[in-house]
């Protein structure tokens, strides 16, 4: 199987960032089928072009992502790779009309719009065409109502067929250029609609290596793919790692040749305190961690520990052996995270490394997008980060971002890192809103959080249990020897 190097995990990439911050040393895999551009190095692009300071036709400012509107699907068991039909579950939460206004009113200006490709690459061309136009009607909703849309291909990788790792083995596997054909039919879509309105993401955090040499020829050729039917909209570019910012030191922009695109990054760090609650994380043991603080307090920390370890031997469907890994593993991570001690000026670095590829490839601020930044919240249904903590963290990332002037999309509306308290009654966290610089208006259906109440709780409310919301994919271990702490790091997967 080609350059997976070991499809490292998301918590590995993001946690060896955290490590190195602005390093790290190469483990190069060869590309194994058609040739790479030559004449370049990887990450160091031949003097930037004039056409690279020409704005993109679409230039999303600050955003909200509509998970899982077309996700979270019925996927049948092995042996079989198809869905059941209707291929999404009737459960989810989909935005009604009154979301979308609400969205507007508040002050967003686009909306991203994740989709599974699974449901559509595995089920007949007329099954095809009927999902692509709901997606698009679905897209119109949100056109109408004044929002930009970023139409994002989000594998999921709690799937056990369609998933990122299938899509990215190799420029020349079946489903690899059936994502390509898919692709290329959105796009041709979407060129229907006015072109500075809306936004293709060929595809959500990369799962391989950061210095992969597969992945920009598997980027490349779903670029070609695509501006085949779509030649003026603009299209979402990415480096490799789960679109981390350690990412970009190996992305060659200049192999695109494309003045038309966003570059987008996601940015989670510190994952341990992002994640800390959350049932889809790597390791295991992050869904028994809740009170991490931000910024940094290290008895505040440590006491989370007590806590934590209650949770896992509560935990009854693990055996043993499982029960002690977790067990250290929330051990390491709470007494790194202490010790690490992160505040604003542990962020700094991860801001730096894409004001460097911007930089680098001169670009307009603009050209940056980060797709994604959030938090796990805690609520009725699950423990995690204190809403303070919440909100003092997602305002310091949105002000780095917005100090930059880059465009932004925070993750999520819904669910468990949502804009929303509940996906029952879709009442917003106001202090979550003005975290994100936005207010609302005066008239619209919110709830403040009263002091002591617990985000998320309803009266009666039935929890729903939903499948990994969202799986991360993974990363490269924190080097021997290295002297940035990994705040609260694993080295394996």
């Amino acid at each position: 199987m080609a350059d997976t190097v070991s499809s490292p995990s998301r918590r590995a990439l993001l946690l060896g960032a955290a490590a190195l911050a602005l390093g790290g040393s190469k483990a190069l895999a060869d590309a194994p089928t058609a040739p790479l551009v030559t004449g370049s190095t990887r990450g160091t692009p031949v003097a930037p072009s004039r056409d690279l300071v020409v704005m993109p036709t679409m230039v999303p400012k600050r955003g909200i992502n509509l998970f899982p509107w077309f996700s979270l699907t019925r996927e049948r068991p092995p042996p079989a790779t198809d869905y059941d039909w209707p291929p999404f579950q009737t459960g989810r939460p989909v935005p009604t009309q009154r979301d979308l206004d609400q969205i507007k009113r508040i002050g967003f200006d686009h909306v991203r719009l994740p989709f599974d490709p699974g449901p559509f690459l595995a089920g007949a061309t007329t099954r095809r065409n009927q999902l692509i136009g709901d997606l698009m009607r679905a897209v119109d909703s949100c056109l109408s109502t004044g929002l930009k849309v970023v139409v994002a291909n989000l594998p999921n990788a709690a799937t056990h067929y369609w998933n990122p790792s299938l899509f990215t083995q190799s420029v020349n596997t079946p489903a690899f250029i059936q994502l390509s054909y898919l692709l290329a039919n959105i796009g041709a879509e979407l060129s229907k609609r006015p072109s500075d309105q809306v936004a293709l993401e060929m595809f959500n955090e990369p799962p391989l290596a950061c210095d992969s040499l597969l992945w920009p020829e598997l980027q490349r050729r779903l670029h070609l793919a695509v501006r085949q039917t779509a030649p003026g909209i603009t299209l979402v570019v990415t480096g490799a790692c789960g679109s981390l910012p350690a990412g970009l030191a190996d992305f060659n922009l200049s192999q695109l040749n494309d003045y038309n695109t966003l570059v987008t990054i996601h940015f989670y760090e510190p994952y341990v305190f992002t994640h800390q609650g959350a049932s889809w994380g790597d390791p295991p043991a992050l869904r028994y961690l809740a009170g991490m603080p931000w910024p940094g307090d290290p008895a505040r920390a440590r006491a989370a520990l007590a806590p934590a370890l209650a949770r896992l031997e509560g935990d009854f469907s693990i055996d043993a052996a499982e029960r002690a890994r977790r067990s250290a593993d929330l051990q390491r991570m709470v007494r790194e995270y202490a010790e690490g001690n992160p505040s604003t000026d542990y962020l700094r670095p991860f801001v730096d490394q894409i004001r460097a590829f911007k930089t680098r490839n001169n670009l307009h601020a603009n050209r940056i997008y980060a797709g994604e930044f959030g938090v796990v919240r805690t609520q009725f249904d699950g423990q995690a980060a204190e809403p303070a903590d919440r909100q003092r963290w997602t305002a310091e990332v949105r002000q780095l971002l917005e100090a930059e002037g880059f465009g932004w999309a925070y993750w999520n509306y819904f669910d468990r890192m949502g804009l929303v308290l509940d996906d029952h009654s879709r009442e917003l966290d106001v202090a979550l809103v003005s975290a994100l610089g936005l207010s609302v208006p005066s008239g619209t259906p919110a709830a403040a959080q009263r002091p002591g109440a617990r985000p998320g709780a309803r009266p009666g409310a039935k929890t729903v249990v939903k499948p990994k919301p969202k799986p991360r994919p993974a990363a490269r271990p924190r080097p021997a020897g290295s002297s940035r702490p990994s705040v609260g790091g694993t080295g394996s997967n």
